[in-house]
């Protein structure tokens, strides 16, 4: 929520006056004063933020949604790009020699088995790929979840 939000400086400087405000009633504390207003002020910056964060990455990523049915046609490529290299029963990627988690993606059915770990980690924390070494962007990163969303749908659908 923090470091993908397209305004992280602005989620930083909330969080950083929050605890400027804590550390200065601390200050003060020290020297026999005591303003609890200032912990509540802190704590209501602090919790503002963060509101203000998770909407702004809710809005960046409905804009990035595509319109429609996704079929796995449209995400194979985003798979194959950014997924198979260490996510396949025999990793091309220099640092695997056996595939990361017991979590392959090479096929539809693999990637139906693990979509729930798949949307957790490449699509809601963005931390996969590991350090983005592959530029994964927003936008394929929408799409892919917004396969995984349907997976999910039918699923549940009666």
């Amino acid at each position: 929520m923090t470091f993908s939000n397209p305004y992280g400086w602005a989620v930083l400087a909330g969080i950083s006056l929050s605890g400027i405000i804590i550390r200065h009633f601390f200050n003060l504390r020290h020297h026999g004063k005591t303003h609890g207003g200032l912990i509540a002020l802190a704590v209501a910056i602090f919790v503002l933020t963060m509101i203000f964060a998770a909407d702004m990455q809710h809005r960046a990523q409905a804009a990035l949604k595509p319109d429609g049915a996704i079929s796995y046609a449209d995400v194979e490529p985003i798979i194959s790009r950014h997924c198979t290299s260490c996510h396949a029963a025999q990793p091309s990627h220099e640092f695997f020699e056996i595939t990361p988690a017991d979590v392959m993606l090479e096929t539809k059915a693999q990637l139906e088995q693990h979509a729930a770990r798949v949307r957790a980690q490449a699509v809601e924390a963005d931390i996969m790929p590991l350090g983005n070494e592959t530029g994964m962007t927003p936008a394929e990163r929408a799409r892919l979840g917004a396969y995984l969303d349907q997976l999910r749908d039918q699923k549940s659908a009666p």
